[in-house]
């Protein structure tokens, strides 16, 4: 965790891919991702049609979360009370 939030505070992009599956079925421990999104690294459970387009949201630093509710895509990033669902 402590290598997770150095990287978060250096300006660089960390996304947490903790499953990738067809079902996109979250099997994660849920500790580990809440920890994660706790410093800032957003951790998502996808399939793998929707992981080039979750990369490219976080390549392009377009706000994942967001990407992530208009993708139905399981996550673990804490919500903003400005965006709910997200």
């Amino acid at each position: 965790m402590r290598r997770s939030a150095e990287v978060v505070r250096s300006g660089a992009t960390m996304v947490a891919l903790l499953a990738l599956s067809d079902s996109g079925a979250p099997s994660y421990d849920a500790d580990h991702a809440a920890a994660l999104a706790g410093v800032g690294v957003p951790a998502f459970a996808c399939t793998p049609d929707l992981f080039p387009d979750l990369m490219a949201a976080a390549i392009e630093r377009r706000d994942v979360g967001e990407w992530a509710a208009a993708n139905d895509v399981v996550t673990a990033h804490p919500v903003a009370p400005e965006h709910p669902g997200a």
